[in-house]
């Protein structure tokens, strides 16, 4: 049985996120529930994010990523587009 890799620090980090937006404690406006398609987009873009980041060998946790490594995962193309 092949070994399972661990997940990164990022997408760890995503399940806690995604437990407070169901909930309604990750804003201070209202104690509601985030849309299930606010979720999704939120999570997938994390995952982008995340996938982006391991492709450059850059850091995945939180505390380590930094603004240069948002402004390059902005610029740089999206997978499967020709730029």
């Amino acid at each position: 049985m092949p070994e399972k890799t661990p997940a990164s620090p990022l997408l760890t980090l995503g399940k806690s996120w995604e437990r407070a937006l169901r909930s309604g404690t990750a804003t201070k406006k209202q104690r509601k529930s985030a849309s299930p398609y606010t979720i999704r987009n939120y999570l997938k873009t994390l995952r982008l994010l995340d996938t982006h980041l391991e492709g450059v060998g850059r850091p995945r946790t939180l505390k380590k990523i930094t603004a240069e490594d948002i402004t390059g995962w902005l610029d740089a193309p999206a997978p499967g587009a020709d730029r």
